[in-house]
């Protein structure tokens, strides 16, 4: 955080576009307290970036963006959103969630990703992958501290906070909230901590916050693999082609996990050894798209047939979606409001549905990081159904492993003026 600056806080300071944007794009930073509590922690900056509406009368509630992560950037892909048909009647607001890319500070840990790209380039066992990955977090937590980041700072509360004093500073006396993701659960989280102001909220692939994302990770994951296997075993053109996939995939899982898939790229780490807890990141990432979840089965058969050329287009491309985000944040938000809430026997009972998904997904190194990462614990709401009045529409896609379609029914269950 900063030395406390002249002016009120909060404030919005007028700047120049903190990466390239279209012409009509206003940017500006929303300067709050980094701990409300605690003034002397002194003030961060958030860049805003506000596309105004093509309607020379705009309705005066703009839609404010929430992007997911936690720790992507909302603004990054302000280009994105010029042909945005929300923009026909409202402007639109892409707001940097504290400790994200562009903000003051963020909280990237570049000794992570460090470590995890040439992890993918090293045959480790996972107790080795993860003892290297915490000390990598330790690094980062070290450093980020010495830069006098305050990592109990950074978690849902603080942002719901952000965004109530952006739609004050900036002078809405309401704004709408479209929320995508780990998005979701902080548009509830505003919902619950600062409704004062709120018209409206899209839920793109809703989070609740009363759900228990450790405990239902491998549930969630069997899942949505479940459900595109069996679609392909319904459609006789799929079925034909890659009978039985749904057995094959894990078939291919202990296999690259005894003798990995070697696969050459030509950007960084140039050579990846695909183990089984790289491919089913792999699949996790293009679960959540059209195009590519369509040829998920085609890459299963290749993988089972070792045929390595055919995979470094898709490995090539998804490398750099793992290291996309700022991970310090993306860790003070999970080990604050997710860690306390997911005891390990939990975990290992609700894994039994698929239990080698167990060592394949996260959730020893998101957890063992938790132990060395000062983010503090939330108290018992941060793990309670949010209730709200609020008109919600809430989207959820049948294949989603991180945001499952369960998830939008959970959170509509408290909300009755959700669909």
């Amino acid at each position: 955080a900063q030395a406390v600056p002249a002016g009120d806080v909060p404030r919005f300071e007028p700047a120049p576009c903190p990466l390239p944007a279209p012409a009509e794009v206003a940017c500006g930073y929303l300067v709050v307290w980094e701990d409300r509590a605690d003034p002397a922690d002194g003030t961060i900056r958030l860049p805003i970036a506000i596309l105004p509406s093509d309607d020379p009368n705009p309705a005066p509630d703009p839609v404010v963006y929430l992007t997911g992560g936690p720790g992507a950037s909302g603004i990054l892909g302000v280009n994105g959103w010029r042909g945005h048909p929300a923009r026909a009647h409202r402007d639109i607001i892409l707001f940097e969630q504290r400790g994200t890319r562009h903000a003051e500070p963020a909280l990237a840990c570049p000794e992570v990703h460090d470590v995890l790209r040439e992890n993918m380039t090293l045959a480790l066992s996972g107790e080795e992958e993860v003892a290297r990955e915490v000390a990598a977090a330790a690094a980062c937590r070290d450093r980020l501290l010495a830069e006098g980041v305050d990592l109990s700072a950074y978690n849902s509360a603080a942002s719901a906070a952000d965004v109530a004093e952006l739609r004050q500073v900036l002078g809405y006396e309401q704004i709408n909230l479209l929320g995508v993701s780990y998005g979701t659960r902080l548009a509830l989280t505003i919902l619950r901590d600062q409704p004062e102001g709120i018209r409206s909220v899209v839920l793109n692939s809703a989070f609740p916050v009363a759900v228990d994302t450790y405990i239902e990770l491998v549930p969630n994951a069997q899942a949505a693999f479940h459900a595109l296997f069996a679609d392909c075993e319904t459609d006789p053109a799929c079925h034909a082609a890659y009978p039985d996939v749904e057995s094959t995939f894990y078939r291919v899982l202990d296999a690259a996990n005894r003798d990995p898939i070697s696969v050459s790229i030509p950007t960084p780490p140039y050579h990846v050894l695909l183990t089984a807890k790289d491919i089913v990141a792999g699949v996790f990432q293009s679960l959540g798209t059209l195009e590519r979840n369509a040829i998920i089965p085609f890459l299963v058969d290749q993988m089972d047939r070792r045929n390595e050329d055919v995979l470094v287009p898709m490995v090539e491309s998804g490398v750099p979606g793992l290291f996309g985000f700022s991970r310090g944040m993306m860790q003070s938000v999970e080990c604050y409001e997710e860690a306390p809430f997911n005891p390990w026997d939990d975990i290992l009972a609700a894994a039994q549905v698929q239990p080698v998904l167990l060592d394949y997904l996260p959730i020893h190194f998101d957890l063992a990081i938790c132990d060395v990462w000062p983010s503090g614990q939330a108290g018992p709401i941060e793990d309670e159904p949010v209730h709200s009045d609020v008109p919600v529409l809430l989207l959820a896609g049948a294949y989603d492993p991180y945001t499952p379609p369960s998830w939008s029914e959970h959170a509509a269950e408290t909300l009755p003026n959700g669909y």
